[in-house]
């Protein structure tokens, strides 16, 4: 817990850190960002897609009742920046397991009916769910507005950040960039592995790959197509494939494999055989173990906190979980979920040796 107003560094350049910037600047936080993404960091490959339903388990996705919050946060960020990232279309998921339609058909009568329509099945078999509005956030937009954004307003700093201190048990102001600071927020993704007070949490990288295809196909109305991974035509002529799961595939850059999968799996969705190869990304999402983020104060150095571990919902949980951290470092404390808090890692944390 801080006193009064703190200066506050954030260190990041992905979308939690952004966010939490954007909700310091609402609150009137003095603070300071800096980062720079590096090759396979997770936001700028981000499907970017803001949805509550986890169609392995049948059921709501965790943090599914911040969807709302997420949503108005992300339109709000709109009008800030005066630039459109937020899109909506209606998603049809197939499922080819057995026991797919006594499944959704449950789900959608107790609890997912404000969200989906009635399931039904296919020609082939595939039960076929549809959520009639969903939203779609460009994230690589959203990143680039707000840099441009804070720079001007002398709040952001695009350089590698390094700790000026011997270590991080540091009780006075922290002296960077020409300020003073009294804590640092640590929301570098899958870069906490490689140094900082937080690199003992067990983050997992989960690496994605995506690619862009152009074809000459003529298709009807915008649907985002899902089965395993997502197909959307983000312009005439130009559609959008992804994402894939590795965790045992470390290389940043994309590989041959993915690409071979997405290509079979446009084919699988869209029916269309006849196209080219635009682009093709990979990034690492920071996954945690228990799939919950992994948020909060270091239980030693207590000018520290880490916002991340959020994997492929940081577009869903982001929003919430960045005016958590906040309204918990100004005071207001039991803000952040137990689910995601930092104290379920406190003995890892205390005895981690490098």
């Amino acid at each position: 817990m801080l006193k009064k107003l703190p200066r506050v560094l954030i260190v990041g350049d992905g979308l939690s850190a952004h966010v939490l910037a954007h909700r310091m600047h609402a609150a009137g936080i003095p603070f300071f960002l800096q980062g720079m993404d590096t090759l396979g960091a997770a936001s700028p490959a981000a499907w970017g897609l803001l949805n509550p339903v986890h169609f392995r388990s049948f059921g709501l996705s965790y943090g599914a009742s911040w969807y709302e919050e997420s949503l108005a946060f992300y339109k709000a960020l709109e009008q800030k920046l005066s630039q459109k990232f937020v899109d909506y279309a209606p998603l049809e998921h197939l499922d080819a397991r057995p026991e797919a339609l006594v499944h959704w058909s449950m789900a959608w009568e107790s609890e997912l009916y404000s969200f989906m329509e009635k399931p039904t099945k296919d020609s082939l078999g595939n039960v076929r769910i549809v959520l009639s509005q969903v939203a779609m956030v460009s994230v690589p937009t959203l990143l680039q507005e707000s840099r441009n954004y804070l720079r001007k307003q002398g709040l952001y700093h695009q350089a590698w950040f390094d700790w000026p201190y011997p270590d991080f048990n540091h009780r006075e102001p922290i002296a960077h960039a020409g300020n003073q600071f009294d804590a640092v927020v640590w929301a570098q993704g899958i870069r906490s592995l490689e140094s900082g007070p937080f690199k003992a949490l067990p983050i997992k990288p989960s690496k994605g790959e995506g690619i862009q295809l152009s074809t000459s196909a003529q298709v009807g109305d915008k649907v985002i197509k899902h089965k395993g991974m997502f197909a959307f035509q983000d312009s005439p002529g130009f559609w959008r494939v992804g994402s894939t799961y590795s965790w045992h595939d470390m290389r940043p850059e994309p590989s041959m494999e993915a690409m071979e999968e997405l290509k079979a799996r446009f084919i699988e969705l869209t029916g269309i055989n006849d196209f080219a190869l635009v682009d093709h990304w990979a990034g690492f999402r920071p996954a945690s173990p228990d799939r919950k983020a992994m948020v909060g104060q270091h239980p030693l150095f207590d000018q520290h906190y880490a916002l991340n571990g959020m994997g492929s919902k940081g577009l869903l949980m982001a929003p919430y979980l960045a005016k958590a951290l906040q309204e918990e470092m100004m005071g207001d404390l039991g803000k952040i979920p137990k689910l995601c808090s930092l104290d379920r890692f406190t003995k890892r944390l205390i005895n981690f040796r490098e």
